[in-house]
C-alpha cells in the first residue's frame, strides 16, 4: 500500500490510500482504494485508525500487507507514535519505504543560494505577470508580435516537482519577451533578462531541472518494480557526475539551454567561470544529497529477482535457481513480462515469493 496525506481547497486534510495487489485472476492490480477524511488532527494514531476501519469494512488484514510506502512527515514515520511504528505492532514483517519521488523532491531542494535566489526572481516575474490578468493579455501581445515559440508562461508549484523544470524552460525561452515586457513595465526584475551572467545561471538551473524532470517522469507510472526505481536513482545520481565531470572541462553538450545562450549572446569576451564554479558545486551537493536520501541503494540486492539467470545462485534458492537458469522457456517469459512472470506460483514459488514482495 501507499498513502499520502494532502489538503483539499476547504482545508480538509484527505489521506489517499493506494493499493496494487495480486487479484484472483493473478493480474497485478494498481488503483487508489479510497480518499479518507481526517475529520480533525492527523497523527500516527488518527492515520492508523482510519486506515484500520477502511481494512475492516473491506476484508483486509494487516497480516496481508507486505510493504509500505510512506512520505517523511513525522506522523508517519515515528516508531513509536507515529503510523509506522504503530503498524508494526500488529503486523512486524512489513517493509516500510518512503516515498522515492518526495525523497527525490527533497533531496534537490535548498542546496544553492545562488540558483535559489534566481528561482526567487524568476517566481516573482511569473507572478507579475499570470496573476494580473491585464498583464498576461499584455504579455501573450508581445510574444505574438515577436513570433515566439510559446505565449504564456507556466505557473510554479512547490509541491508538483515537475513544474519547477516546466516554468524554468518557459522563461528562458520567454527570456527576449520577458525583458521587453518588464522594461516597458518599469519593473525591478527587468535589467536581469539582458545580465548574460544571470541568463547563464538561469540556463544551468534550467538545464538541471530538465534532468531532474526526465529521472522524475522515470519514477512514475505503473507496474514498477522497487529496483527499477531504485536504479533510476543510480543512473541519475551518475549523470550529476558526468555532468560536472564535462562542466569542469568546459564541455557542455549535455546543457542545452546554456548552448542556446552561448549561440545567441555570440561574445566570446564574456567569461562565465563563476557561474560555472557554482554550477559544479550545485552539482556535487546534489549527488550528495541524493546518496543521503537513498542510502538504502547500495545495500539492497534485488540481483536474485532482476537478474536471475546470471551469476551463481545463492545457497538458499540454489535448487530453483539451477532449475530456473537451465530452462529456455523460462528465459523468454522473463524477458516479455517480468511481471506476469513473477505471478504465476506454478514454478519455482520461493523466488517468485521473493519477487511479488
Amino acid at each position: 500500500i501507499a498513502l499520502n496525506e494532502s489538503t483539499d481547497n476547504t482545508s480538509q486534510p484527505q489521506l489517499a490510500l493506494y493499493g496494487r495487489y495480486i487479484s484472483p485472476r493473478e493480474d497485478l492490480k494498481e488503483e487508489l482504494l479510497e480518499v479518507l477524511t481526517l475529520e480533525t488532527t492527523t497523527k500516527g494514531q488518527d492515520i492508523f485508525d482510519i486506515v484500520s476501519r477502511f481494512f475492516a469494512l473491506s476484508g483486509i488484514e494487516w497480516g496481508s500487507i507486505s510493504e509500505c510506502n510512506i512520505d517523511g512527515a513525522p506522523a508517519m514515520i515515528g516508531n513509536m507514535n507515529g503510523f509506522k511504528g504503530r503498524v508494526k505492532r500488529v503486523n512486524p514483517d512489513i517493509k516500510f519505504n518512503h516515498s522515492i519521488i518526495h525523497g527525490q523532491a527533497l533531496a534537490s531542494k535548498n542546496l544553492s543560494v545562488e540558483f535559489e535566489n534566481v528561482m526567487v526572481i524568476i517566481i516573482n516575474v511569473i507572478n507579475f505577470v499570470k496573476v494580473r490578468d491585464l498583464n498576461a493579455r499584455l504579455f501573450k501581445k508581445i510574444c505574438e508580435e515577436n513570433d515566439a515559440e510559446y505565449e504564456t508562461l507556466l505557473f510554479h508549484n512547490t509541491v508538483r516537482w515537475l513544474s519547477r523544470g516546466r516554468a524554468l524552460k518557459r522563461v528562458f525561452l520567454l527570456r527576449e519577451e520577458l525583458y521587453q515586457f518588464l522594461t516597458e513595465k518599469g519593473h525591478i526584475n527587468a535589467t536581469k533578462f539582458n545580465d548574460p551572467h544571470f541568463l547563464a545561471k538561469l540556463a544551468f538551473l534550467t538545464d538541471v531541472f530538465t534532468h531532474m524532470n526526465f529521472l522524475n517522469t522515470n519514477l512514475q507510472g505503473r507496474g514498477k518494480f522497487v529496483f527499477e526505481l531504485h536504479n533510476s536513482i543510480r543512473v541519475f545520481i551518475n549523470k550529476l557526475g558526468v555532468l560536472r565531470e564535462e562542466a569542469i572541462q568546459d564541455n557542455f553538450i549535455h546543457f542545452e539551454c546554456f548552448l542556446e545562450l552561448i549561440c545567441f549572446l555570440n561574445d566570446d569576451d564574456i567569461d562565465f567561470t563563476p557561474e560555472v564554479r557554482i554550477l559544479c558545486d550545485y552539482l556535487q551537493k546534489l549527488a550528495t544529497n541524493f546518496q543521503e536520501r537513498f542510502p538504502g541503494l547500495e545495500v539492497e540486492d534485488f540481483t536474485i529477482i532482476q537478474a536471475p539467470f546470471t551469476g551463481k545462485p545463492r545457497e538458499e534458492f540454489a535448487m530453483e535457481l539451477s532449475q530456473l537458469q537451465a530452462n529456455p522457456v523460462a528465459k523468454l517469459e522473463f524477458d516479455s513480462d517480468l511481471s506476469k512472470f513473477c505471478l504465476s506460483e506454478e514454478q519455482y514459488p520461493e523466488l517468485k515469493s521473493i519477487a511479488q514482495k
